[in-house]
């Protein structure tokens, strides 16, 4: 048994933390530094996930688990 196990402590919850940390420590600071370089860096995640968050998406994901289980 892996230790996060013995611990009861969730995998997905420490990489959300980590997610958490990095843009706390990264990412943020640059909205009040370099605000240009923030756009950048807001436009970028937006392509890269867009087609992952969307309308149709999230219906049908809706519908799959609410009402076809």
């Amino acid at each position: 048994m892996g230790m996060t196990h013995a611990l009861n402590v969730n995998p997905d919850a420490i990489v959300n933390e980590a997610r958490i940390a990095y843009f706390s420590i990264e990412i943020a600071p640059l909205f009040y530094s370099d605000q240009e370089r923030f756009i950048d860096f807001m436009r970028h995640a937006i392509a890269l996930n867009g087609s992952f968050f969307n309308t149709q998406r999230m219906v049908l994901q809706y519908v799959t688990k609410a009402y076809l289980r």
